[in-house]
């Protein structure tokens, strides 16, 4: 009878052993599964964000494009004012020319009469 006993309390601890061992499995496979989705979930983070710094290297390269387009148009345009400019002050120093010979020639008709 004592023997039967203790072969009954042996037989009990080994199922609760075994029981509580397979409940820190499946806890580990829920962690485990948590962390699998985890994973998942950050790659698919760095995948979009990967596409989102090859989409704004893209804007910059394309900025900077457009930048130097604009440099190079407004050098041409400063040229072309400058150039404005200079035909300008030449018709302005060629009518002051014109100018002070009329009024010399005046001088003269009115001196003449």
């Amino acid at each position: 009878m004592r023997q039967f006993t203790i072969v009954i309390i042996i037989s009990v601890l080994s199922i609760l052993l075994l029981a509580g061992c397979q409940k820190s499995e499946s806890s580990q496979i829920r962690k485990a599964r948590l962390v699998g989705a985890e994973n998942l979930q950050l790659k698919q983070e760095l995948k979009e964000k990967g596409q989102q710094i090859e989409e704004l290297t893209a804007q910059i390269e394309a900025l900077e494009v457009e930048k130097a387009k604009v440099i190079a148009q407004s050098g041409e345009t400063s040229i072309k004012t400058l150039r404005m400019l200079l035909e300008s002050e030449k018709r302005a120093e060629a009518i002051v020319i014109e100018n002070r010979k009329l009024q010399e020639e005046l001088e003269k008709l009115k001196a003449a009469q």
